[in-house]
C-alpha cells in the first residue's frame, strides 16, 4: 500500500516537477524554446505511463496476495449488449481493491490541497488599482 501511495502522489508531484527541471535543462534562454516544451511534454508523457504500469503492477500483486482471482477478459462495451453486464455489477460483485482506494484518496487529497492553495494561498493575478 505505501508503493501504491507513493506512486500515485509521484504522479501528481514528481514526474510533473522532474518533467519541468528535465525541460529546464535544455533551455538556456529567457524564453522558453520549443524545444524544452516538446522536452517537457514528452518526459511527462513517459514518467506517467511509467508510473501508471507501476500502479498496475501493484495492484495485480495485491489482489494476488488478497486472494482475489484475475478478472477475466471482458470484451470492450461496443461488443456487449446494452443488456450485458454493467460496472457498478462487477464492482459490487468484485469490489474496490485496497490500492484504488488509495490512489481515489490521493487524488482526492491532491485536489483538496489545490484548491486550497488556488483560493486561499495563490494571491490574484489581476492588477490591483
Amino acid at each position: 500500500m505505501a508503493g501504491t501511495a507513493l506512486a500515485a502522489t509521484a504522479a501528481w508531484t514528481g514526474a510533473p516537477l522532474l518533467a519541468l527541471w528535465v525541460g529546464s535543462q535544455a533551455d538556456n534562454g529567457s524564453q522558453p524554446a520549443l524545444i524544452a516544451v516538446i522536452i517537457v511534454v514528452v518526459v511527462l508523457a513517459v514518467l506517467e505511463f511509467a508510473l501508471v504500469t507501476l500502479l498496475s503492477v501493484l495492484n495485480r500483486r495485491w489482489e494476488r496476495a488478497a486472494g482475489i482471482r484475475p478478472e477475466t477478459r471482458r470484451p470492450p462495451p461496443w461488443y456487449s449488449s446494452m443488456r450485458g453486464e454493467r460496472d457498478r455489477d462487477v464492482i459490487r460483485h468484485r469490489g474496490v481493491s485496497g490500492p484504488e482506494k488509495v490512489v481515489a484518496v490521493c487524488c482526492a487529497t491532491a485536489m483538496l490541497v489545490f484548491e486550497f492553495w488556488f483560493f486561499f494561498l495563490s494571491g490574484s493575478s489581476l492588477p490591483s488599482g
